[in-house]
């Protein structure tokens, strides 16, 4: 039988997992004669899928008075789709296809025919931020729920589903999946919950949530303290005004919630209108700066919500080995749900940060998205263009991108052969990592309903007032514990505590909340069961003491905790630590163990409930943002997590294991250090000790080593950061193995007992 489908990010071909090696080719940018050359191109580099958009403005023109459709090159040679996925297929390349309707990829409009323009279609409404103003990218954007716009975008699925998606899925063509939108709706989905959508087409379906929410405009005014007749009075609130009680906040409460509801029936949708029998992909954008644009990327984007939609992320999030905020973004993004990483920047240097000129930045990033979790990558993009018409793009300089693996010209460039050499590897391992899992020491027990009030402008210091926030708590609390945990470079799961099951609960070994204030009584109920079935609770700073509709709900604190607060002090020390810690808790009247104290007076202690442990921790730990770790956090993580399969003596050595059922282990290092030093690294063998792994790497670079049955055999390794022109060479110890590379510039590649070593022309060594 043949067939495609996903499980758990995972993509399935003819009941096959398929490891996704991915590679963009923007075809509606290149002239139709090197369609050929270049697919065979990226298939000798061993990419299996090709990944492209379809612009809608490119395929449909008016011509005669009259809009026409055009797959197939009658009007211009490059619109011939069908053709370029003939040529796929012959290529043997699987394709993913992105028909938007919105694109960005720097097409003029985001690739939206001039004809849904707002400025130029009046009788259709302009999405709309909190101001009233219309949302913009080059123009006004079409309200998305608008039905003139809807029955537009319904039209073109339908012919792009019709002409391209049934006759070219698999197994008669090569299609094997469709991405749904551009990361959310308009390249959005990260913005602040004021910025969407505040149009009147949007507001209908914001009184159809509140009605879904409340069921009665009573129950909505007893909660609220308001006195509507109906639903449809009750307008959403636009900018942040202070707050005098819980009741008045319920307002912002309910248009953050609205946001992940409106994303995810919007993609639902549009998947409905496609009758093909393949998986469904979301590429979701990373968050933006600071505090805020994590709980607003928090508060809209559910993948519970998106199912059967597949959540898949791009990494335009800055250069990870170098910025550790872009670095701290990107397990956030990898780690929210396991999927694909749809975009990886291999081409672009002069559009967004020089550094991606050179080879070694990608590949880091890539090998990066593996050990995470991804369960595929995609090289954007794979092929550089020169060969495009003013209606497809008027802004930007050619080529496009200017430093791809394979350039305009059909050249094969330096970050080809590094390209080949890790899809090389991922093509002879990447099922056997798929069928792997590593050891998540820690879990992290996100409720997305306490990102909702602090995404607001100016909301911060209203919510300290009412003690609805702490500094340290929520998406930083977040941020710390990774921070903190990839120090010890133990693996984690992020659990959205309102979506996982009990069962899902009970398989973490740890689980840490920081600073919730609120939280519904069945998630209450679901700690607490986890902890009395033997979990191990770790609870940092405030305690939630109010449901989601902000009355009292202490089920958490009444079960698991029995303390009284008597005392607060702003600024503290820890006794027997240097740590300087905020917002220390005196505690009385405790109930188990003491752990930590201050002066004398205890702030943390451990309670036995049945089967399971809490941990309860009454400072912020993390409220101080100028500090990198805390100290009190790593003592408790040694004092909680007495297992670990893999281990390196310098923080600098990032490091993750992943574990096959045969045995087999893949170990990802990545090095955080600008200079070359040997990595050393402890992994647990068969018996229960550890075994010394030693990797000599440049700066900023990364490997991966198989192990099975104890014996290196198999490893890529970046030999040279072409970025600081420096190429130290590898050098590899395990056991009796040793290897020491031949020169000091060179990539390698070792499988099977075949060495590859290439140098900076690409050249290889075999």
């Amino acid at each position: 039988m043949y067939t495609v489908c996903e499980k758990e990010g995972i993509f399935y071909v003819d009941g096959k997992k398929e490891f996704l090696i991915c590679a963009d080719y923007p075809y509606y940018r290149d002239k139709v004669d090197n369609w050929e050359d270049r697919l065979n191109k990226l298939k000798q580099g061993n990419v299996s899928v090709v990944t492209c958009y379809i612009p809608w403005r490119h395929h449909e023109i008016h011509i005669d008075r009259k809009n026409v459709i055009d797959f197939e090159g009658k009007t211009k040679p490059n619109r011939n789709l069908k053709y370029f996925l003939t040529l796929c297929k012959s290529a043997g390349l699987y394709v993913i296809l992105k028909p938007g309707p919105f694109i960005h990829a720097e097409v003029n409009y985001g690739g939206l025919p001039d004809f849904v323009n707002p400025e130029k279609n009046p009788s259709i409404p302009p999405m709309l931020d909190w101001e009233g103003k219309p949302i913009t990218y080059e123009h006004s954007l079409p309200a998305p729920y608008g039905e003139k716009y809807k029955g537009m975008v319904e039209k073109w699925y339908q012919v792009v589903n019709h002409h391209i998606l049934e006759p070219f899925q698999y197994p008669n063509g090569s299609v094997i999946a469709v991405q749904i939108f551009n990361e959310g709706i308009y390249s959005n989905a990260n913005c602040f919950t004021e910025n969407y959508d505040y149009s009147p087409d949007s507001l209908v379906i914001y009184d159809e949530f509140l009605q879904k929410k409340y069921g009665t405009i009573y129950s909505y005014n007893l909660i609220h303290n308001t006195e509507y007749d109906a639903f449809s009075d009750i307008k959403p609130p636009v900018k942040w005004n202070t707050c005098k009680s819980y009741r008045e906040i319920m307002e912002y409460y309910d248009w953050s919630d609205y946001q992940g509801t409106y994303l995810s029936r919007i993609y639902s949708y549009y998947a409905d209108k496609l009758t093909v029998k393949i998986p469904f992909f979301a590429n979701i954008n990373a968050p933006l700066e600071g505090n805020r644009g994590l709980d607003a990327w928090i508060t809209r984007v559910r993948p519970e919500e998106l199912s059967p939609i597949v959540y898949g992320y791009t990494s335009w999030v800055g250069v990870v080995s170098h910025d550790e905020d872009a670095y701290s973004k990107f397990l956030v993004l990898a780690k929210r749900k396991r999927g694909p990483n749809l975009e990886g920047n291999w081409g672009f240097s002069k559009l967004y940060d020089s550094k991606f000129k050179y080879p070694v930045i990608p590949f880091y990033q890539t090998v990066l998205s593996i050990a995470l979790g991804a369960t595929g990558y995609n090289i954007y993009t794979g092929v550089g263009t020169a060969e495009w018409d003013e209606n497809v793009d008027c802004v930007y300089e050619r080529p496009y991108p200017d430093s791809s693996p394979i350039s305009s010209k059909g050249e094969l460039t330096e970050k080809y052969y590094v390209m080949k050499l890790l899809n090389t590897y991922m093509k002879a391992y990447g099922r056997e990592i798929l069928e792997s899992s590593t050891r998540k020491c820690i879990a992290y027990g996100m409720y997305t309903p306490d990102c909702y009030l602090p995404t607001w402008k100016d909301s911060i210091e209203n919510l300290m007032e009412l003690s609805l926030y702490q500094k340290g708590n929520g998406t930083k609390g977040l941020e710390c514990f990774q921070r903190n945990v990839r120090r010890q470079n133990y693996d984690y799961a992020i659990l959205e505590l309102q979506y996982c099951t009990e069962d899902e609960l009970q398989k973490q070994p740890v689980i840490t909340i920081a600073g919730v204030r609120f939280m519904s009584a069945s998630v209450q109920r679901k700690l607490v069961s986890y902890v009395k079935k033997g979990g191990r609770l770790i609870v940092i700073g405030n305690l939630p003491v109010l449901d989601e509709t902000l009355n009292q709900c202490e089920i958490v604190k009444k079960e698991l905790l029995g303390h009284k607060v008597i005392g607060t002090m702003k600024k503290a020390k820890a006794d027997g630590f240097s740590e300087e810690l905020n917002f220390v808790q005196e505690l009385a009247d405790i109930k188990g163990i003491i752990l930590y104290t201050s002066e004398g007076k205890p702030f943390a202690y451990k309670n036995t409930v049945e089967q399971g442990e809490v941990f309860y921790i009454g400072a912020g730990l993390f409220a101080d943002e100028s500090k990198k770790y805390s100290e009190i956090f790593l003592d408790l993580l040694q004092k909680v997590i007495s297992s670990y399969d893999v281990s390196a003596y310098n923080p600098d050595t990032q490091v993750w294991c992943y574990h096959h059922p045969s045995g087999i282990k893949q170990i990802f290092i990545l090095s955080r250090a600008e200079e070359a030093f040997w990595h050393k690294i402890e992994v647990k063998n068969h018996k229960g000790t550890y075994d010394l792994l030693s990797i000599k790497l440049p700066g900023k670079s990364a490997a991966i080593v198989r192990l099975e049955q104890e014996e290196i055999t198999a490893f890529i390794a970046k030999g040279r950061n072409e970025l600081t022109g420096k190429g130290e060479g590898v050098e590899l110890s395990f056991h009796s193995y040793k290897y020491k590379s031949s020169g000091k510039t060179k990539d390698i590649l070792m499988i099977d007992g075949k060495m590859i070593e290439t140098d900076n022309q690409g050249k290889e060594n075999i």
